[in-house]
């Protein structure tokens, strides 16, 4: 393996995984708006302190079949840290002791999410993620075209 080859993949890797990732939650978020919904219950809810803001800690519990379940997905893809008082925003919607619909994947009822359906956020990761990636294509062009000739 030659060494442009082992940089465009150091390089390229993770974009085109992080990529991967984002559509893939983007595709199951615009799937989720034609789940299903069972009555779920907010366990817990409470703002969580992290190095760089807070994010709304939501713990749900719901019942399929006869099967209980437990979930913390609020939007697919997970949350952002944000500051405290959009986190406390969120604690706000599902209070602790609450009832909320809970969506769930038909196909795996252990899959549930609070907010179906696509936000900003996941548009926004899918941009994000293509960005860099396309950023990273000169660069590599460049690494293993003028590399290569030297």
């Amino acid at each position: 393996v030659c060494s442009s080859d082992l940089f465009a993949s150091v390089l390229s890797g993770p974009a085109v995984i992080a990529l991967a990732v984002a559509v893939r939650n983007l595709m199951r978020a615009r799937q989720s708006r034609t789940w299903p919904t069972v009555e779920g219950t907010i366990v817990e809810a409470q703002v969580v302190a992290r190095n760089k803001g807070s994010r709304a800690k939501i713990v749900y519990r719901y019942r399929v079949a006869g099967t209980d379940y437990e979930g913390t997905r609020v939007v697919i893809g997970g949350q952002w840290d944000t500051n405290h008082d959009g986190a406390a925003k969120v604690v706000g919607r599902f209070p602790q002791g609450s009832t909320a619909k809970v969506a769930l994947d038909p196909a795996d009822p252990a899959y549930s999410v609070l907010v179906p359906g696509v936000g900003f956020q996941q548009v926004l990761t899918v941009i994000v993620c293509t960005i860099i990636l396309l950023a990273t294509l000169p660069v590599l062009w460049a690494f293993t075209h003028l590399g290569a000739a030297a």
